[in-house]
């Protein structure tokens, strides 16, 4: 857990694994908590909003069978109802100046936000969570989100294994889920080839 007051006395408070996993349910008001920078080389806090969006939203196989057998349905209107999350509310908050912030990541994230009305509040400095949701200072001002379920997307890495090769080779690098939580296979293809172009 990220260190914000009251995170630990609070069962609305899941992790975003439980959540990917589907081993929790979330309420109609989600808000997530992204993963510091230097923790996250996957975007798990984006990845995590959009799967909670995606999973309220009219599935691909629904909308095409409204398309078929329901003409007084548009296809603007289904196409819509696709894109939109039924009772769900999904804010994600960063203390980062912008999410997903890896890679090629945060265009096509913010595309998807967009698409899913997720709202997105960077630049936050963590203030309290209470029993109905998350103060936070942005912009200098103090603000209030409201939420029934907030979801933390900080993970601490298993780096324990380089921290006591540190200084008894010559050069050592950290890759990997050592060095920081991978949502996808692709980010740890993409930090090996990048280290090894480096040395």
């Amino acid at each position: 857990m990220p260190s914000i007051a009251g995170i630990a006395n609070h069962r609305h408070v899941v992790y975003a694994e439980d959540v990917l996993l589907e081993k929790v349910k979330v309420g109609n008001k989600v808000l997530v908590i992204d993963a510091d920078l230097d923790r996250d080389l996957a975007s798990i806090g984006s990845f995590t909003a959009q799967f909670v969006a995606r999973s309220a939203a009219l599935k691909d196989d629904v909308a095409m069978h409204i398309l078929r057998w329901s003409p007084q349905h548009s296809p603007d209107e289904v196409k819509k109802m696709a894109n939109t999350p039924i009772g769900k509310e999904v804010t994600i908050v960063t203390s980062n100046d912008r999410v997903a912030d890896v890679q090629y990541h945060h265009y096509t994230t913010m595309q998807e936000f967009r698409r899913l009305g997720v709202v997105v509040i960077p630049d936050c400095e963590y203030k309290e969570i209470t029993d109905t949701g998350l103060i936070l200072l942005h912009n200098g001002k103090e603000r209030f989100i409201e939420a029934d379920t907030i979801i933390t997307a900080n993970y601490t890495p298993n780096d324990g294994l380089y921290h006591e090769l540190k200084g008894k080779i010559t050069e050592l690098y950290i890759i990997g889920d050592a060095k920081g939580v991978q949502v996808q296979f692709i980010g740890n293809i993409h930090g090996a080839y990048r280290t090894a172009l480096k040395v």
